[in-house]
């Protein structure tokens, strides 16, 4: 460093308001890495988490980086020296990586992009690129003052077992750790006034298992006393079986039973108990469409209502959107913060902010991922997942229950064949995908559990033909695959229902509009299958007729609460289904008598 910089301690951040101190690099560096391998300490990253936040932001120390905090320079590369340190002193790949991927995303893992990292190949950077290096040699930054009293460090050597996404897991949690910490110690020094210089946001609720357990058992008790003695002892049997695998060892789980018998909270008191057992921090729970996580959510909030409020925190593109809406000044929620990176409890995602938080690389991304390690994650309506993707999905969350002690459960009435995929699930990670099914005699409980009558129109129906159907059958639910299609069907029913009978929902509405639908007569609903999936009613009242393309679940929700028989009608209404083509798991995928008795019905061609 210049004299200049030799007499003052170096800054990481400028004041957060005038007339105020600097954040000094090393009241910053020692902060985040206090809080990084605290963050990483359940998983077994606390010494590389520890190491990562010291050395994170070592380019900071060079005189080019303090002059371009006074505004005299710009692109000034301060994540490059730590990265290299890392490299050079400990040869640790997964710290080098996360610490160079802090500000602009994590790089590929690959030999020649390491390369990249040595000094000479920074040097050549910088005259190439325009992109400056804060000091022209490492000995120099490691020779201020700061860097003279940073703890001693030690970190063992670790190489990249392979460059899968799976195994890339390991590096994404520990850049996790990282990044989420360097958000919170930032955002407290800009948070922070003349008699607080850091505020530090609040932190999320604890889990507290055996009082959710009681609010649970409580909750049940008062449905018990309102359903049929049928529905209830099918729900019983299946929540039985759920309490007696939640005593069973983490891993991966898969709970096959018909909708209508009570999945949802069957599976939360697995969920519950589990944790309890195991000391688990958290309960998340993944859907695929936005009308299931506004159904799941209700059933939660009522299930722990005089619990703190964001408890239960839900975390999708339309809770963001109401958030946003509902600020009243510059001043953002609770549950704005905790969203950023699961700081709650209990989660509630879709599929796509889950699977693609796996697999991230940006900093915002990956935030929540140490989150996400020592949960009981609870996936529901699963036969959704894509096909092409599921190996390498399943690969990753095999990945997560057998290195970060997390317990993965699929639920779905129609449960896709994924144990086929065990030997492209050990190409990628070695434990595979062998899960083990919570519900016991299955077969017999979807046998008892008979009540829909599913008729399959296997030849084309076109939108007038089906629009007959629907306006000869009063109070039906007919459910389409793409939003455009159902406006398509709510053209053709307008010029044959009464508009006060006819009734239009899709995910295009806020929650809060779609509340205020109530079906009476004729209903349309529609979802986008390129992002969400397939339609689910998301209803316990009866309804006497559901019309559906590919889609199974509705039928079961038909009639639900009083456990009536009713028709299921599936048409194929082209071109429908060469849109589709290709974009789920075929049916082939599943046991034809399962998939139709998924809905508790009787096929009938």
């Amino acid at each position: 460093m210049g004299n200049k910089f030799e007499r003052e301690l170096a800054r990481a951040h400028t004041p957060p308001k005038p007339g105020m101190a600097s954040h000094s690099w090393r009241a910053h560096s020692a902060a985040v890495s206090r809080i990084a391998a605290e963050f990483g300490l359940p998983l077994g990253l606390n010494e590389e988490a520890f190491v990562a936040g010291w050395c994170h932001d070592l380019g900071k120390l060079g005189s080019l980086f303090q002059q371009r905090l006074n505004g005299l320079v710009s692109g000034v590369d301060h994540s490059s020296a730590g990265a290299h340190l890392v490299l050079k002193e400990f040869k640790n790949l997964p710290t080098a990586v996360a610490i160079q991927g802090h500000h602009i995303g994590l790089q590929s893992g690959s030999v020649n992009r390491l390369r990249e990292l040595n000094w000479s190949k920074l040097i050549e950077r910088e005259a190439r690129d325009g992109v400056k290096l804060s000091s022209s040699t490492l000995e120099e930054l490691l020779a201020t003052r700061d860097w003279k009293s940073v703890p001693k460090l030690r970190l063992d050597a670790r190489q990249f077992p392979d460059l899968t996404a799976s195994e890339m897991l390991y590096t994404r949690i520990l850049f996790s750790c990282l990044v989420d910490a360097d958000f919170v110690d930032t955002e407290a020094h800009f948070q922070g006034d003349r008699i607080h210089p850091k505020i530090y946001r609040e932190s999320g609720h604890d889990f507290e298992p055996g009082r959710c357990i009681a609010a649970l058992n409580k909750y049940m008790a008062r449905l018990d006393s309102k359903g049929s003695g049928a529905i209830n002892e099918l729900r019983e049997w299946v929540s039985a079986d759920c309490v007696e695998a939640a005593e069973r060892e983490q891993g991966i789980y898969t709970l096959s039973a018909p909708t209508g018998t009570g999945k949802t909270l069957a599976m939360l008191r697995f969920a519950l108990l589990h944790a309890q057992k195991h000391g688990l921090r958290r309960i998340i729970l993944v859907l695929p469409y936005l009308n299931l996580i506004d159904e799941s959510a209700r059933i939660y909030r009522d299930v722990f209502k005089g619990f703190p409020k964001n408890f239960v925190l839900e975390d999708h593109s339309l809770s963001r959107s109401e958030r946003e809406a509902g600020r009243v000044d510059s001043k953002r929620s609770y549950a704005e913060l905790w969203a950023e990176n699961w700081d709650a409890p209990i989660v509630i995602t879709t599929n796509v902010q889950f699977l693609e938080s796996l697999h991230a690389n940006r900093p915002s991304g990956c935030r929540k991922l140490h989150r996400i390690g020592k949960s009981v994650i609870l996936m529901d309506e699963v036969q959704t997942i894509p096909h092409h993707l599921a190996p390498i999905t399943l690969a990753t969350l095999s990945n997560l229950a057998s290195s970060f002690g997390s317990t993965i459960v699929f639920a779905t009435a129609t449960q896709p064949s994924f144990d086929l995929l065990d030997s492209q699930v050990k190409d990628l990670h070695s434990p595979g995908w062998q899960p083990k099914e919570m519900v016991q005699n299955v077969d017999q409980l979807f046998a008892r559990s008979k009540r829909v009558n599913v008729h399959i129109h296997e030849s084309g129906t076109s939108w007038e033909t089906l629009a007959n159907e629907i306006a000869e059958s009063p109070g039906t639910l007919s459910i389409v695959n793409l939003k455009r299609h159902a406006s398509q069907l709510m053209n053709a029913l307008g010029q044959r229902v009464p508009a006060e009978q006819l009734f239009h929902l899709s995910t295009n509405m806020l929650t809060p509009h779609r509340r205020q639908v109530r079906c009476r007569r004729s209903w349309v609903a529609g979802c986008d299958p390129v992002r969400r999936g397939r339609g689910r009613s998301g209803l316990s009242e009866r309804i006497p007729s559901v019309g559906t393309y590919g889609v199974s679940s509705p039928g079961g929700r038909t009639g639900e609460s009083q456990w009536k028989e009713c028709d299921c009608r599936f048409h194929d209404l082209l071109p429908t289904s060469r849109e589709l083509s290709g974009r789920r798991v075929p049916t082939s995928h599943y046991s034809r008598e399962r998939y139709c008795c998924g809905t508790g019905g009787i096929c009938s061609t």
